[in-house]
């Protein structure tokens, strides 16, 4: 059975960390609906679920049901 090297886990575990970062230090709306968006696609592979986890993306999601743009809320619900 092929394997996935632990390099693309780093990988892929860096680009979501990117990700949470952009989300917390922009201001832009705009872009931060974007980012929820590229979250919550990302939360649908299984693979995903142990660095979202650890990087409490779970808690963010939880956090956008309460803010009023309901592009946020509906991320946040995906």
């Amino acid at each position: 059975m092929w394997r996935k090297s632990s390099s693309e886990g780093s990988d892929r575990f860096e680009y979501l960390q990117t990700l949470v970062t952009e989300f917390q230090d922009t201001d832009s709306e705009e872009a931060k609906e974007q980012v929820l968006a590229n979250l919550a696609n990302f939360a649908y592979d299984p693979k995903n679920m142990e660095y979202l986890r650890e990087l409490q993306v779970t808690d963010l999601f939880l956090d956008m049901l309460t803010e009023e743009n309901e592009n946020f809320v509906e991320f946040g619900m995906g």
